[in-house]
């Protein structure tokens, strides 16, 4: 049997189940923000139970997201945490459980979902007749060649002097990626107010399709993220805001989530500056994910970073409680980030 969850009575035994099958994610920590406290809305939440025991056996879950198309507001939907206890794994439940949940999203008026499915999960999309219709990029720039170089040279002082000659190399090919422009580009501690709001709605392209990132979205998102720490830099002329970049780190490793700017050249000066910092805090590697349709990777592409590794993405778009996917020209018109991959 497959019905919605019950928050009130199911929430304890929803974690478990969720840290059982996905144990990369802390669920228990994340749970209450991501699940309860998002400010779209609760998740819509699926579960297939036992129908003797009535427990639970597989989860699909929907988080809500306002979301910007063609200047209007809509409602969308992320797609995650998706499991299937081991002792009950089948593609026919796992199609059923998804098909419920897609069906559910319909009907409640959802116009928008997305997902990054992993490869099992993109055999249960095969089996409901719907493909990976765009594909997000890891756009990577190296920072510093030490750990590379170090995997392939076994001797230490050779591996050092060579990484230092390298890291050299590196520096004076970003030359060019200075600073320009009459910006002032400092971090900002949160809270962050609703001129993110406003700035946010007007540098959305009319016949773009993208999560509104306002205010609420960002202090929430990122700011009370309970497991990960970010940091917001804004550029910005005199106290107007022209733009802000997002990023976190992870060891040695620093990963852009989000990069909004009224145009080019305030992008440009914002991926100027997190390199330059960077660099001055020993990242080895700078990555951003990225839709491979989306123009921004030209921008990336002339600031050193190049396409690694590529993740599937669904796009669906709802209308009159039917669903379908989204088409070629219209994929060329979302914008979606590494802030918008919720699990």
């Amino acid at each position: 049997m497959i019905r919605p969850v019950d928050y009130a009575s199911e929430s304890r035994e929803l974690v478990d189940v969720l840290q059982k099958n996905l144990p990369y994610l802390p669920h228990g920590l994340l749970f209450d923000w991501l699940y309860l406290r998002n400010p779209e809305g609760q998740a819509r939440t699926w579960v297939a139970v036992d129908p003797e025991s009535q427990g639970i056996l597989g989860v699909a879950a929907a988080f809500p997201r306002l979301v910007y198309c063609d200047g209007a507001e809509a409602r969308g939907y992320v797609l995650g945490d998706f499991c299937i206890d081991p002792a009950h794994r089948s593609l026919g439940l796992a199609v059923s459980l998804q098909r419920t949940c897609l069906e559910g999203l319909a009907a409640g008026g959802a116009d928008f979902a997305f997902d990054f499915p992993s490869a099992n999960m993109l055999a249960v999309y095969k089996r409901l007749r719907l493909e990976a219709n765009a594909t997000l990029i890891r756009y990577a720039k190296p920072i510093r060649a030490n750990r590379k170089i170090a995997q392939h040279v076994r001797v230490g002082a050779l591996a050092r002097g060579l990484g230092a000659a390298a890291n050299v190399g590196l520096r004076v090919r970003d030359t060019s990626l200075r600073l320009t422009g009459d910006w002032t580009i400092v971090a900002e501690a949160a809270p962050w107010g609703e001129e993110f709001t406003l700035a946010t709605r007007e540098w959305t392209s009319n016949s773009a399709i993208c999560v509104a990132r306002t205010a609420k979205f960002l202090n929430w998102r990122y700011a009370e993220h309970p497991q990960q720490r970010y940091e917001l830099l804004t550029a910005r002329h005199k106290s107007d805001l022209h733009g802000y970049l997002i990023h976190h780190s992870n060891g040695e490793d620093c990963v852009i989530d989000d990069l909004v700017a009224e145009n080019d050249a305030v992008r440009r000066a914002l991926l100027a500056k997190t390199v330059a910092l960077a660099r001055e805090r020993g990242v080895h590697t700078l990555s951003s994910p990225w839709l491979d349709s989306h123009p921004g990777t030209q921008l990336l592409e002339k600031c050193g970073f190049r396409p690694r590794e590529a993740s599937p993405v669904v796009l669906l778009a709802f209308a009159g409680g039917e669903q379908r996917q989204i088409g070629p020209a219209e994929s060329r018109c979302w914008y979606l980030s590494h802030g918008d991959w919720e699990s």
